[in-house]
Protein backbone atom coordinates (compact mmCIF):
# COMPACT_ATOMS: atom_id res chain seq x y z
CA UNK A 1 0.00 0.00 0.00
CA UNK A 2 1.63 3.59 -1.10
CA UNK A 3 0.69 6.52 0.52
CA UNK A 4 -1.98 8.50 -2.00
CA UNK A 5 -0.67 11.87 -3.42
CA UNK A 6 -3.13 14.76 -1.75
CA UNK A 7 -4.72 17.22 -3.58
CA UNK A 8 -6.16 20.01 -2.14
CA UNK A 9 -10.03 20.77 -3.13
CA UNK A 10 -11.35 23.87 -4.93
CA UNK A 11 -12.35 25.64 -1.59
CA UNK A 12 -9.33 25.02 -0.10
CA UNK A 13 -8.39 28.80 0.94
CA UNK A 14 -11.35 28.94 2.38
CA UNK A 15 -11.60 25.67 4.77
CA UNK A 16 -8.21 27.04 5.80
CA UNK A 17 -9.03 30.30 6.64
CA UNK A 18 -12.08 28.74 8.73
CA UNK A 19 -10.26 25.82 10.88
CA UNK A 20 -7.66 28.24 12.00
CA UNK A 21 -10.56 31.09 13.03
CA UNK A 22 -12.25 28.01 15.10
CA UNK A 23 -8.56 27.41 16.48
CA UNK A 24 -8.48 31.17 18.19
CA UNK A 25 -12.05 30.31 20.40
CA UNK A 26 -11.02 26.78 21.63
CA UNK A 27 -8.67 26.61 24.76
CA UNK A 28 -5.67 24.37 24.08
CA UNK A 29 -6.39 20.32 25.47
CA UNK A 30 -3.78 17.66 24.52
CA UNK A 31 -5.50 15.05 22.60
CA UNK A 32 -8.65 17.11 21.80
CA UNK A 33 -7.50 20.33 20.50
CA UNK A 34 -3.63 20.45 20.33
CA UNK A 35 -1.01 21.08 17.60
CA UNK A 36 -2.15 17.73 16.29
CA UNK A 37 -5.54 17.62 16.04
CA UNK A 38 -5.39 21.03 14.50
CA UNK A 39 -3.25 20.04 11.53
CA UNK A 40 -5.55 17.14 11.04
CA UNK A 41 -8.54 19.27 10.45
CA UNK A 42 -7.00 21.51 8.22
CA UNK A 43 -5.59 18.54 5.89
CA UNK A 44 -8.89 17.12 6.11
CA UNK A 45 -10.66 20.80 5.43
CA UNK A 46 -8.14 21.42 2.42
CA UNK A 47 -7.96 17.45 1.01
CA UNK A 48 -11.12 15.70 2.39
CA UNK A 49 -8.10 12.82 3.61
CA UNK A 50 -8.61 12.55 7.69
CA UNK A 51 -5.72 11.50 9.05
CA UNK A 52 -7.07 11.59 12.76
CA UNK A 53 -8.23 8.39 13.17
CA UNK A 54 -5.01 7.01 13.19
CA UNK A 55 -3.72 9.32 16.13
CA UNK A 56 -7.32 9.37 18.20
CA UNK A 57 -7.41 8.35 21.86
CA UNK A 58 -4.42 10.06 23.38
CA UNK A 59 -4.33 12.40 26.35
CA UNK A 60 -0.99 12.78 28.13
CA UNK A 61 2.11 14.02 26.48
CA UNK A 62 3.95 11.23 26.77
CA UNK A 63 0.96 9.19 24.55
CA UNK A 64 0.80 11.23 21.76
CA UNK A 65 4.80 10.76 21.80
CA UNK A 66 4.40 7.15 22.02
CA UNK A 67 1.90 7.33 18.56
CA UNK A 68 3.75 9.27 17.08
CA UNK A 69 6.94 7.14 17.59
CA UNK A 70 5.22 4.55 15.51
CA UNK A 71 6.26 6.89 12.58
CA UNK A 72 8.93 8.19 12.91
CA UNK A 73 11.61 9.40 16.10
CA UNK A 74 10.69 13.00 15.95
CA UNK A 75 7.25 14.59 15.74
CA UNK A 76 9.05 16.11 12.08
CA UNK A 77 10.04 12.65 10.82
CA UNK A 78 6.35 11.09 11.63
CA UNK A 79 4.65 13.71 10.19
CA UNK A 80 6.71 13.22 6.78
CA UNK A 81 6.15 9.76 7.09
CA UNK A 82 2.51 10.16 7.20
CA UNK A 83 2.44 12.57 4.38
CA UNK A 84 4.86 10.71 2.76
CA UNK A 85 7.05 14.14 1.84
CA UNK A 86 10.52 15.12 2.55
CA UNK A 87 11.03 18.35 5.08
CA UNK A 88 12.08 21.51 3.09
CA UNK A 89 13.04 24.89 4.30
CA UNK A 90 11.00 26.98 5.74
CA UNK A 91 11.04 29.59 3.42
CA UNK A 92 9.43 26.99 0.73
CA UNK A 93 6.14 26.74 2.87
CA UNK A 94 3.08 28.03 0.77
CA UNK A 95 -0.19 28.45 2.79
CA UNK A 96 -1.71 25.30 4.38
CA UNK A 97 1.75 23.39 4.68
CA UNK A 98 2.58 22.43 8.16
CA UNK A 99 6.12 23.96 9.53
CA UNK A 100 7.53 22.37 12.93
CA UNK A 101 7.68 24.49 15.96
CA UNK A 102 9.77 24.61 18.94
CA UNK A 103 9.33 26.13 22.04
CA UNK A 104 10.08 24.74 25.74
CA UNK A 105 7.83 21.88 25.48
CA UNK A 106 9.01 20.36 22.77
CA UNK A 107 7.85 20.13 18.57
CA UNK A 108 4.87 21.44 17.45
CA UNK A 109 3.24 21.42 14.34
CA UNK A 110 1.95 24.46 12.66
CA UNK A 111 0.01 26.02 9.55
CA UNK A 112 1.23 28.56 7.31
CA UNK A 113 -1.19 31.11 6.98
CA UNK A 114 1.12 33.37 4.20
CA UNK A 115 4.01 35.17 6.02
CA UNK A 116 2.96 33.56 9.32
CA UNK A 117 2.75 30.29 10.89
CA UNK A 118 -0.40 29.33 13.49
CA UNK A 119 0.97 27.00 16.20
CA UNK A 120 -1.73 25.67 18.90
CA UNK A 121 0.68 25.29 21.77
CA UNK A 122 -0.66 25.62 25.90
CA UNK A 123 -1.16 29.13 25.93
CA UNK A 124 -3.40 29.11 22.89
CA UNK A 125 -3.04 29.43 19.18
CA UNK A 126 0.23 31.80 18.43
CA UNK A 127 0.81 33.97 15.05
CA UNK A 128 4.48 33.54 14.42
CA UNK A 129 6.11 35.00 11.31
CA UNK A 130 7.37 32.43 8.85
CA UNK A 131 11.38 33.96 10.16
CA UNK A 132 10.97 33.40 13.59
CA UNK A 133 13.81 31.72 15.20
CA UNK A 134 11.38 28.76 16.65
CA UNK A 135 10.23 28.40 13.08
CA UNK A 136 11.92 25.15 11.28
CA UNK A 137 10.93 22.84 8.53
CA UNK A 138 8.43 22.73 5.98
CA UNK A 139 6.26 19.62 4.85
CA UNK A 140 3.83 20.15 1.89
CA UNK A 141 0.30 19.29 1.92
CA UNK A 142 -1.01 18.78 -1.33
CA UNK A 143 -0.90 20.00 -4.38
Amino acid sequence: MGIEMLRRLENWPEKLAEQIALAQNTPYQIGVHDCLRLSCKVIEAMTGKDYWPQFAGYTPRREAVAKLAEYGDSLEAAAAAVLGVTPSPRFSASRGDLLIVKDKYGEHLGVCTGSSVAVLEHSGLLMLRLDHSAVGNCLKVGA
